[in-house]
């Protein structure tokens, strides 16, 4: 599984590997993440979001109604399933999460 090591808010996310890569280079100097690394990247509204993987892939999910639950952006890079990210496991492992830390209180 790989991590997050770098996110992005407010990306216009009209663009492709190319537009994002550009992003990605200003901070790192290369236009993928490091291996075993994943880059994040959040539209304006809260309403799309675009994983760039070390090899390249570049996997999206757009949720025009609900919009992303900030909470499952840690989850989706473990919830690549073939060339698409399973937004909805990502979900329930955030409310899995809040509700254990609830059960500890």
């Amino acid at each position: 599984m790989s991590t997050i090591a770098h996110v992005f808010f407010g990306t216009h996310l009209g663009q492709n590997h190319v537009g994002l890569g550009a992003l990605l280079a200003k901070k790192t100097k290369s236009p993928l993440p490091a291996d075993g690394e994943t880059a994040i990247f959040i539209n304006k509204a809260f309403t799309g979001v675009k994983m760039l993987t070390a090899t390249g892939a570049l996997l999206y999910v757009r949720r025009e109604k609900e919009g992303i639950n900030p909470e499952t952006i840690k989850y989706l890079p473990s919830c690549v399933e073939g060339p698409a990210l399973n937004y909805k496991k990502a979900l329930e492992s955030a409310v899995k999460d809040q509700m254990a830390r609830l059960r500890r209180r």
